[in-house]
C-alpha cells in the first residue's frame, strides 16, 4: 500500500465514526483490502477511487452493529496499525455535521478537503457524476459553515 494513503484513511474513519473499536476496525479492514488489491495490480495505487469505494464500503458496515457482527467479525488490529485520537482534536463539527447533513454530503467533504481525493476520483468512486460530487460538496460546506457560526 502507498505509505501516504494510510495516514488518509485513519483521518477518514477519525471524522465519522465516534466508536474507537469501530473506528479501528474500519482502518484496520481498508487498509488489508487496499493491500491485497495493490498487491494483485500495483498500477491501481494511483486510483483514488479505490480508496473512496473502499472507505465507504467498510463506513457502511460499521455504522449496523447487528451487521457488522455477522457479516464481519471483529480482528484486533496489530499494534504498529492502533491509531489514537489526541485528546487536543475537537471532532463535535465534524459529528454535527454528520447528524445534520445527507450521509453523503459530509464523506465527501471529508474525501474532497481533508483527504486530497479529487471530485473525479469521488464521483468514480461512488458511481456518480462529477457535477453531483461538487454540488454535494458544496452543500455540504454551507452547512459546516452554519455550524461554524453558531
Amino acid at each position: 500500500m502507498v505509505e501516504s494513503q494510510i495516514p488518509a484513511v485513519a483521518r477518514f474513519f477519525f471524522l465519522t465514526l465516534p466508536n474507537q473499536d469501530k473506528m479501528h476496525e474500519g482502518i484496520y479492514r481498508t487498509i488489508l483490502r487496499l493491500n491485497k488489491i495493490y498487491k494483485e495490480d500495483p498500477s491501481k495505487e494511483e486510483d483514488g477511487s479505490l480508496l473512496v469505494f473502499w472507505t465507504y464500503f467498510y463506513w457502511k458496515r460499521m455504522q449496523n452493529d447487528k451487521r457488522m457482527l455477522s457479516f464481519l467479525r471483529p480482528q484486533k488490529p496489530p499494534e504498529g496499525l492502533k491509531f489514537v485520537v489526541p485528546e487536543s482534536i475537537d471532532l463535535s463539527l465534524w459529528q454535527q455535521l454528520l447528524r445534520e447533513s445527507k450521509e453523503e454530503e459530509a464523506l465527501f467533504l471529508i474525501w474532497s478537503h481533508v483527504m486530497n481525493i479529487s471530485d473525479h476520483n469521488i464521483a468514480k468512486g461512488m458511481g456518480l457524476s462529477d457535477g453531483t460530487v461538487r454540488f454535494r460538496i458544496g452543500n455540504a460546506l454551507k452547512k459546516l459553515g452554519k455550524i461554524v457560526e453558531d
